[in-house]
């Protein structure tokens, strides 16, 4: 799988750093009934969860980039993108800065763990990626799902660690079913294609224009809350 795999590896070593940065700096976050966004609307924790954020996303686009162009990795690709354009909005959306934005954070949030769930129901049911071990995935993450989508209305519990659980989950079954997606589709075609350069760059504003928000907001955010 070679520079794929090593993107979306280091995507998740950035996110999961952040996240540990965080707890170590925030302990009583484990206790949070707003999991991971916690650590985005308290001073000690901007830093080190925007800094993760932001390398997280910019790995996934590397490993969306690279992804080829035959049939069924323009789908793949795309709902990439679209992992890291929600990634990027959910910065700029603190739910403790009124109901719209705690409803806008939420809804993206919602589509989000959704997506990638859908998103893997489809690698493996849909395009017959069947084995033991990427169906155990599948139904772990079914599973984790229920789980987390039960403590989000919760005042506590065990929320964060829900969603760290469905990401690692998630980026497990991604990387282990597109490994054999892009062997089969090597052996057939002998080679791969890059993504078209009108849609690369469509997708660097898109994120250029969501940075542009969310860099100065956290850092007014952060800098209000000293």
């Amino acid at each position: 799988m070679g520079n794929i795999a090593r993107y979306l590896i280091y995507g998740q070593l950035a996110f999961f750093s952040s996240v540990f940065i965080s707890i170590f700096l925030a302990p009583q976050s484990l206790a949070t009934r707003h999991g991971i966004t916690y650590y985005g609307i308290h001073q000690p924790t901007i830093i080190p969860y925007v800094t993760g954020s932001i390398i997280s996303a910019w790995f996934i686009y590397k490993a969306a980039k690279s992804l080829p162009r035959i049939s069924p990795f323009p789908t793949i690709r795309y709902v990439l993108f679209s992992f890291v354009i929600i990634n990027l909005a959910l910065l700029v959306t603190p739910h403790t800065w009124g109901s719209l934005f705690d409803w806008s954070h939420q809804i993206m949030a919602f589509i989000l763990f959704s997506t990638e769930l859908i998103l893997s129901i489809w690698l493996v049911i849909i395009l017959n990626n069947r084995s033991f071990i990427d169906v155990a995935l599948l139904l772990l993450l079914a599973i984790d799902g229920i789980f987390v989508a039960v403590y989000v209305p919760s005042s506590n519990g065990y929320l964060l660690q829900g969603q760290l659980i469905f990401q690692f989950l998630f980026t497990v079954l991604l990387i282990n079913v597109l490994t054999k997606l892009l062997e089969t589709a090597k052996s057939s075609s002998g080679s791969t294609t890059q993504l078209l350069q009108r849609d690369e760059q469509l997708f660097i504003l898109i994120a250029a224009l969501v940075l542009s928000v969310a860099v100065p907001w956290y850092i007014y955010l952060y800098i209000s809350l000293k």
